[in-house]
């Protein structure tokens, strides 16, 4: 039992560290992320970069193409 407890904790240790390195690496990797100490991040700085365009027009498209969709029913008897 106590070999099993030790496997499973060395197990999660090390997959906590994988999921650690990957989220360093991908915060790297979106260097609009990245900011000094006192330059702080503002609205219009996530608006115009490279966030606007994976994050935000993802979001309004979808519910831009379900709002807009002819083939919705908009009311049932």
């Amino acid at each position: 039992m106590q070999y099993v407890a030790f496997y499973n904790l060395k197990g999660y240790l090390s997959q906590r560290g994988i999921t650690i390195e990957k989220t360093k690496n991908n915060f790297i990797k979106n260097s609009s992320l990245v900011t000094s100490g006192l330059n702080f991040l503002k609205d219009n700085t996530l608006e115009c970069d490279e966030l606007y365009l994976k994050l935000i027009t993802r979001v309004y498209f979808h519910i831009k193409k379900f709002v807009l969709n002819p083939n919705r029913v908009v009311g049932s008897i």
